[in-house]
């Protein structure tokens, strides 16, 4: 009686049934028992595997037979209630996998009924073919396009270039000035001759060297053409610290080009800052 009071305890404390003074005292005595702290434990543990919302289908047959279990007979052994949460443990889970399997068994086999497609007899298949009253269509092999090669439109050659007509009115540079420019162009054998002639003042010591770039109106630069650049002696020479000196500077080259309009950008070699520009049209 004693151990059947005790198990009533624990299940009324776990329901939160236990009042407010008997709550405390049984509080008390579970941090004091191990043992009881154990039982109570067992009987958390075996609580909610039995609360669990998805197992409440198996309950009534698990108290059915807890009650077989439980009754005058079963009574008779000395420590029954003890491993009753086990027995009712075991019987659940079994039931559970029972369940379980009765469920699996449907899917497994509607999952085997499932027809695979099976693949064609031959490659040599007509295009398209009528079965079991699908169409089932067969698409020829994509063609590779190639990439059909850029052509110029003749006229376009000639339009002007608003980007590079900047550089025609831009204002000289203060350190590396160029001035009394002469640009001549001509067919010549092999080509187009290309003559230049220009004078530079400066103070920047030593000179560096000069190119003069032939760009054509879509801005693509198709040539690069040396400067070659002479000191012009002085007849009253300056002193001075940072004094000017006159260069003169000349292009004399033969450049193979196609009609079109083209433009003269001169500037320090392997620059971008333009220090003179021109153009010309090249009509053959």
């Amino acid at each position: 009686m004693e151990k059947d009071r005790l198990y009533e305890q624990i299940e009324a404390y776990l329901a939160g049934a236990l009042p407010g003074e008997e709550r405390r005292s049984f509080e008390q005595q579970l941090a004091a028992d191990p043992e009881l702290a154990a039982e109570v434990a067992l009987h958390r543990q075996a609580a909610k595997a039995l609360g669990d919302p998805e197992k409440l289908a198996f309950r009534q047959k698990i108290a059915d037979l807890a009650q077989e279990f439980s009754g005058p007979q079963a009574r008779k052994g000395p420590n029954f209630r003890r491993w009753l949460p086990f027995v009712i443990t075991g019987l659940f889970i079994a039931l559970w996998w029972w369940y379980d399997l009765s469920h699996l068994a449907p899917e497994k086999q509607e999952t085997s009924s499932v027809i695979q497609p099976q693949a064609p007899d031959s490659l040599n298949a007509p295009e398209t073919a009528a079965e079991t009253g699908d169409t089932l269509i067969t698409l020829p092999p994509e063609t590779p396009v190639q990439e059909q090669p850029v052509r110029r439109d003749p006229k376009q050659a000639f339009a002007v270039n608003p980007e590079l007509e900047h550089l025609l009115t831009q204002a000289p540079d203060a350190y590396l000035k160029v001035d009394t420019t002469l640009l001549e162009t001509f067919p010549a054998a092999g080509g187009r001759n290309i003559r230049f002639n220009g004078r530079l003042q400066t103070s920047v010591d030593p000179l560096p060297g000069f190119e003069l770039a032939v760009l054509n109106n879509s801005a693509r630069v198709v040539s690069r053409l040396p400067v070659k650049a002479e000191e012009i002696p002085d007849a009253d020479p300056k002193f001075a610290f940072a004094a000017r000196k006159n260069y003169a500077l000349e292009v004399d080259e033969v450049v193979k080009l196609q009609p079109g309009l083209y433009y003269l950008r001169l500037s320090v070699k392997g620059g971008t800052q333009s220090l003179w520009a021109g153009k010309f049209r090249a009509d053959r």
